[in-house]
């Protein structure tokens, strides 16, 4: 028996008032076998696997005897049926989804991913209490977005690195995995991690026996899946991040707050105005006049590329974050106009009216330049169904949007 379990647990109450005024005892005023039974029946409640399982009315578990209902209303909980209660509604209202839960490719490949800082300091810009600057960390995160997304099967619509968070607009691709052979999968890994002795022998070309060729195919298998994960691509991108930041600031501890965020974007509505809202947080934020000035944004990027591979990779690489690269970098994910007919792999936009619809954007939410804004809608918002004023709250407000969207369905 535990220690501290009472062996006959305690008396049952005759009253509320019994509970309150008993004298407290020095173990744990509760029978072992009514405990177990109340922890393994809340158990099957939250876990989503094993709802069937619940017990409709607390029947016994663990062949034990069965749950009496005194221990729980004496708590001040009531019986937790699926769905009710306050263990269910704290589960599904407050704590956070499973990863697995947030995205699914039969809905969209789209997302919108946030990871901020800690405390939302400026760890990645100006600190304006000591001084020092940290601009150049914003040149390693859009640096080591690029490379990753040549390695992983995952494609950049948009982006945007702040002083103390950074967006993307990510497009999700497993088909791109599924059409590399073992050994391109190997190659890629290998990039960003040695791997096992066995697929180190395997790259160098030394002759293996075939259990160990069978061991490296399970191995590329593993590696398959995960680089078409957007959770491993968020680990590889912000780990590394962290690990050097902390480094060159002499400490140790978080430098983002949390995991990343993500939120799924369904239609081509939430697509084109999150995109916007993306290339749009540095003019937002005051830190460039234009879209086309934004530093570190995917938007100036497309009008004036300006990616330098060979230096990202030479950094990377002396950051101890990149092993070697020897592929080409693919490029931002491109728009390829409306086409109906056909399913399209890229942007279902065409760039001109995109650009058209952030200039029209940028100029409306910049009180310098209201009176610039033009009288007619941009095309592209024609063909959408917005209005100036729907479009306007969903290109400036999106994460708030969002945010009020989600808890009216939890709701």
């Amino acid at each position: 028996m535990p220690a501290g379990f009472s062996l006959c647990g305690p008396t049952p109450p005759t009253g509320p008032q019994d509970v309150l005024t008993k004298q407290i005892r020095p173990g744990i005023p509760f029978a072992f076998e009514d405990y177990l039974a109340l922890v393994d029946y809340t158990g099957r409640a939250i876990d989503p696997r094993k709802k069937g399982a619940i017990a409709k009315n607390t029947q016994e578990c663990l062949s034990l005897s069965p749950l009496p209902a005194w221990p729980v209303l004496r708590l001040g909980v009531t019986c937790l049926e699926p769905g009710h209660g306050p263990g269910r509604e704290t589960l599904e209202g407050t704590m956070p989804r499973p990863r697995c839960e947030q995205i699914s490719l039969t809905d969209t490949p789209y997302y919108h991913i946030i990871s901020r800082c800690v405390r939302r300091t400026f760890l990645c810009g100006q600190d304006h209490a000591t001084g020092r600057t940290f601009e150049h960390r914003r040149q390693w995160i859009e640096d080591r977005i690029r490379l990753l997304v040549s390695l992983f099967a995952v494609d950049v619509a948009a982006y945007a690195v702040m002083s103390n968070h950074y967006h993307m607009v990510i497009k999700l691709d497993p088909t791109q995995a599924e059409s590399w052979s073992d050994d391109e999968v190997l190659r890629r890994w290998s990039c960003l991690f040695k791997g096992p002795l066995l697929v180190q022998r395997y790259l160098a070309g030394e002759s293996q026996e075939s259990y160990a060729l069978n061991q490296v195919t399970e191995f590329a298998r593993c590696y398959r899946q995960r680089l078409a994960s957007l959770s491993w691509f968020m680990k590889c991108l912000n780990e590394p991040i962290a690990r050097q930041a902390n480094q060159e600031d002499g400490c140790t501890g978080h430098f983002w707050e949390a995991r990343f965020k993500s939120q799924a974007l369904r239609t081509e509505a939430a697509l084109i105005s999150c995109m916007a809202y993306v290339d749009l947080n540095p003019v937002r934020a005051g830190m460039a006049d234009t879209p086309e000035a934004s530093e570190h944004t995917s938007i100036r990027e497309r009008i004036t590329p300006r990616f330098d591979l060979a230096q990202a990779v030479r950094e990377q690489m002396q950051m101890d974050a990149l092993l070697r690269f020897d592929g080409p970098a693919k490029p931002l994910l491109p728009f390829e106009g409306a086409f109906a007919e056909r399913e399209q792999p890229g942007i279902p936009f065409a760039f001109e009216d995109y650009l058209a619809l952030v200039d029209y954007t940028g100029r409306a939410i910049d009180p310098r330049k209201k009176g610039a804004i033009a009288n007619t809608l941009p095309p592209i918002l024609q063909r959408l169904g917005f209005t100036p004023d729907q479009w306007l709250a969903q290109s400036t407000q999106f994460e708030a949007l969002y945010r009020q969207q989600r808890r009216r369905s939890v709701a």
